[in-house]
């Protein structure tokens, strides 16, 4: 991804020693309706093409995808009429329109985590709203840091844990944010662990978020070795499509195979689109108001 280069002309020195004023940056190739993408203008055509969307198709994701892209259009040739008037000064327009750019690369990448050819009716409502993030001028970043504590120390993702060893789960969210947690056990079952009666149902949560909640028993790992996953989510908005899933979670047990893998996959694609720092307590920002992380703990 590669925003358009400044033409900025040097400060020359006159004889006097005396500076002639530096004119004001311009466009460098003057405006185009098309986004900039890894080198290349993209027209309508060009993107649905990178995208791999046939537009004769009626699946209501990929009409989805095809609107939105569509309107990053209309935004990229908005912008550049803007400038051409002189309502926008060129540091504006760079701005805004490599911001439109950052969500076209996070609309490729999101296209590539679930393609939007293959998005079941299951997923559609998490695919939607995904969508719905990326389009101008939807909800600003938002952060999220998570760390998996075991006697007061955090340890790194992915490490072995042993029967009956207990842990808690810390959370940083900087700005109000819609916050949700769900383990994956071992076997396969799935439990709400926020919001949740037992460990808080406050939405939306701002700061540090303890669960369980402080002076509370800590979560003990039972007798049946193999990979725990805690998946974590959080977002500018309330998020119907995950509320309706951690409802048929209800208070544990056997989840829907569908409801898991949308929840699976859906983490997935938060952390694609974000920008994630790796360790014993990672950091995740995205630029679209959402953001996931999946910490796995291996039970031995």
């Amino acid at each position: 991804m590669r925003l358009s280069n400044w033409l900025i002309p040097a400060v020359f020195i006159s004889s006097s020693c005396a500076s002639v004023p530096t004119p004001a940056p311009t466009v460098s190739g003057g405006c185009a309706a098309g986004i900039e993408y890894q080198g290349r203008t993209l027209d309508v055509g060009a993107t649905w093409k990178l995208l791999g969307i046939n537009v004769g198709t009626e699946v209501k994701a990929v009409r989805e995808v095809s609107d939105l892209v569509q309107l990053y259009m209309n935004e990229a040739a908005s912008l550049c009429d803007l400038h051409a008037s002189g309502k926008l000064t060129a540091v504006e327009y760079a701005d805004r329109r490599a911001r439109l750019t950052e969500r076209l690369a996070a609309l490729v990448t999101l296209n590539r985590q679930m393609p939007a050819q293959q998005v079941s009716q299951g997923e559609l409502p998490f695919f939607s709203e995904t969508l719905h993030a990326l389009r101008p001028g939807a909800p600003a970043s938002t952060s999220l840091r998570v760390a998996v504590v075991k006697g007061g120390v955090p340890v790194q993702n992915g490490a072995a844990m042993k029967s009956g060893e207990g842990f808690r789960i810390a959370a940083e969210v900087p700005s109000a944010s819609y916050f949700y947690v769900v383990l994956v056990d071992s076997s396969g079952s799935v439990s709400r662990l926020y919001p949740a009666s037992l460990t808080g149902t406050e939405n939306p949560v701002q700061g540090r978020v303890e669960i369980p909640r402080l002076g509370e028993r800590e979560f003990v790992l039972d007798d049946r070795p193999g990979t725990e996953r805690i998946l974590v989510f959080a977002q500018a908005v309330r998020s119907n499509a995950i509320e309706s899933m951690l409802d048929e979670i209800g208070s544990g047990g056997k989840a829907p195979a569908d409801v898991l893998g949308v929840l699976t996959r859906g983490v997935k694609v938060r952390e694609s689109i974000s920008t994630v720092a790796a360790g014993a307590s990672s950091s995740v920002v995205s630029a679209f108001g959402q953001a996931g992380y999946e910490f796995v703990i291996e039970h031995r």
